[in-house]
């Protein structure tokens, strides 16, 4: 049990420097070197933090294309599917469920820890401290 714990604690750690390292300092990385030599493996779009929203509009074009309402396209592809859209946010997806591995196994709680994650983030992030409340 202890070294599963370390495992997933340095995996953890690993997403943490992907995601930073991606944000941070892009156009210096290996995930710049790869997308940039290989491009047919390695989509710039998805892994450049500064043009992946491109990739978001073209998944909600994607889903509008396939019969979801354009809210809720709008509302997925910038929410629950986002890890989908771009490298960041994949690793991001990854780190989440690393951590909520740390509480349970069983994956519906994994799943219900990732909503919970997810459904938080997006009331703080979209709602409460953009300061935009309807009224």
């Amino acid at each position: 049990m202890e070294v599963q714990f370390f495992i997933t604690c340095m995996l953890i750690g690993l997403m943490s420097s992907f995601m930073d390292v991606l944000f941070t300092r892009y156009d210096t990385s290996i995930f710049y070197k790869l997308s940039f030599k290989y491009q047919r493996l390695f989509n710039p779009l998805f892994w450049d933090p500064r043009k992946s929203y491109i990739e978001k509009d073209v998944l909600m074009e994607w889903l509008i294309k396939h019969h979801i309402t354009s809210p809720t396209a709008q509302f997925l592809s910038h929410s629950t599917l986002v890890m989908f859209t771009d490298a960041w946010h994949l690793f991001k997806f990854f780190m989440c469920l690393l951590i909520a591995s740390l509480c349970s196994t069983n994956i519906l709680s994994l799943i219900a820890y990732y909503l919970i994650i997810t459904g938080t983030f997006e009331l703080f992030y979209t709602v409460i401290l953009d300061g935009y409340v309807k009224k």
